[in-house]
Parts: C-alpha cells; sequence; structure tokens
C-alpha cells in the first residue's frame, strides 16, 4: 500500500485491507473527504473526484502538482529546524502566510502528527519532540505519480458537483469527521467549523439518495447508534480499529468502526 505524506488523525491507512477491496476499480472514483489521500492514492480508477474543506490540504497539494523544486525546498526547510524554538517561529510564520510547505513541515515536527486549527482559523498544535524527522520524498513522488492529473476541489461534501451523472460502474466513498465515540468526546475541528449532527444527517441522505441511482457508496464511522440509524438501507461491516495518535506508550485502545456500504456486490 502507498503511504500518504502527511500525519492525520483518522487516517485511514490502517484499514485499507478492509476498504480497498469493498471499492474495488471504479470507474469515476469520489472522496469528497479526501484527507491525507490515503484511500485515493490505493484506487485504481478511471476518473477522480477528490476535495477537502481544508484549504490547506488543497493548496499543499495543486502547489506539490505546480512546483518541481518543491521536495528539494521542504528538504533544506527540515535540515536543522527539529527544535522547539524553530517550529514555534515557523509555526507563527505559517499563520500569516499559509505556506504548504511550513504545512508539511508543521504536520512531521507536531505533537502526534495533529492538524488543528483555534477558533480563528490558526494552527496551533504544540511542539512534538521527536528525535528525528524525515521529509517524505518518495509519499510526494508517489502522490505526483497517481495525482499529476487531478484537480482537487476545496469544496464541502455537498458540492453536487462531486455527483454529476455518477453511475453503477462509479464509487464514492465518505470518510467524514466521526460521530463522537462517548458524549464527551468529539474531535471535529480538524477545520474551524467542525462538523454538526445536521451535516451527519445531510451526508447520509446525499449517501442514500446516490445508492437509489445505482451508484455504490461507502462511509466509515463510528460504530454508534446514530449511525446506524442514519444509513438507512446500508451493510454494515464491523472493525476494530487502534488508535494511537493520542496514545502513550503502550496504552494504545481499539475503536468500534463501520464502514456502511450501499450497492455492495
Amino acid at each position: 500500500m502507498k503511504k500518504p505524506l502527511l500525519k492525520w488523525a483518522g487516517n485511514k491507512f490502517r484499514v485499507l485491507p478492509h476498504l480497498i477491496p469493498k471499492i474495488g476499480s471504479p470507474n469515476i472514483y469520489v472522496e469528497p473527504f479526501g484527507g491525507t489521500l490515503a484511500t485515493a492514492l490505493n484506487v485504481n480508477a478511471q476518473e477522480y473526484r477528490i476535495g477537502d474543506i481544508n484549504e490547506d490540504l488543497i493548496n499543499l497539494y495543486n502547489r506539490i502538482k505546480s512546483d518541481s523544486n518543491f521536495v528539494s525546498e521542504l528538504k533544506t526547510l527540515f535540515k536543522d529546524a527539529n527544535d522547539s524554538d524553530k517550529f514555534y517561529e515557523l509555526r507563527e510564520e505559517f499563520n500569516k502566510t499559509h505556506d504548504p510547505l511550513l504545512f508539511v513541515y508543521l504536520n512531521r515536527h507536531c505533537f502526534n502528527g495533529l492538524t488543528r486549527y483555534n477558533k480563528s482559523g490558526k494552527f496551533n498544535v504544540p511542539f512534538g519532540k521527536y528525535k528525528t524527522v524525515y521529509a517524505p520524498e518518495n509519499e510526494i513522488s508517489n502522490f505526483k505519480s497517481t495525482f499529476q492529473n487531478v484537480t482537487f476541489r476545496n469544496s464541502s461534501f455537498n458540492d453536487m458537483s462531486y455527483y454529476h451523472n455518477l453511475g453503477q460502474d462509479d464509487v464514492v466513498y465518505f470518510d467524514p469527521p466521526y460521530f463522537p465515540a462517548t458524549e464527551t468526546a468529539n474531535f471535529t475541528n480538524y477545520a474551524k467549523e467542525g462538523f454538526t449532527l445536521e451535516q451527519q444527517q445531510e451526508l447520509a441522505n446525499i449517501a442514500i439518495d446516490l445508492a437509489s441511482k445505482g451508484v455504490k457508496v461507502l462511509i466509515s464511522n463510528h460504530d454508534v447508534p446514530d449511525a446506524r440509524d442514519m444509513y438507512v438501507g446500508a451493510k454494515f461491516y464491523e472493525i476494530q480499529v487502534t488508535r494511537s495518535i493520542s496514545a502513550k506508550g503502550t496504552s494504545r485502545k481499539k475503536a468500534a468502526e463501520i464502514i456502511a456500504v450501499w450497492n455492495d456486490g
């Protein structure tokens, strides 16, 4: 499996053995919550329609495609920059400029590879204190070879142009911010707008409508009653996922997730 160039909370790399066989090799592959592209990188499709609401992500992907010097500039930036003072200096600069090079730097050097913004839209994850950090040169190469001809969209899942003229040979995969696994846990601020219960229902409605037209649709989420109630008509696959973003030492825990699939088979 090809690895993504960024770290990310909820990255799907570990569950690709469950996802990729269900996605198959579609004519058109649609993923509006593209994130790190961990899933899309490993899907063999004729056409990709991929986007994310996080503008920093989309700016990064478009910059990599257009800038032949990106990797060399990134390696220069990483050199002798793995210290706290430099990190906070570059974090402040990023919050002024939103330079894609700095976005990769922060992602690789910050605490547990989190991407989080405050209510003002400022990246606010602290320094990660890693012994060594490497510039993801191979991962960027895989990205370029897979997506050189793809136009990434900085838009939400309810941008209906994602779904224009889809049919039974096409697949839509949704990986939204999850329902909270408990009443107190609710990590939805990967973009400063968050993700509401009403948006979860809107997403489910779009999935059900697409499925009624013969499109194969998949959604990943926590295995909670709200998700099962909303995903009417789907087949549910239950998986256990090891959480390591916020874990310490060996105290990693498994979380119950579902992959809801419409038109499976």
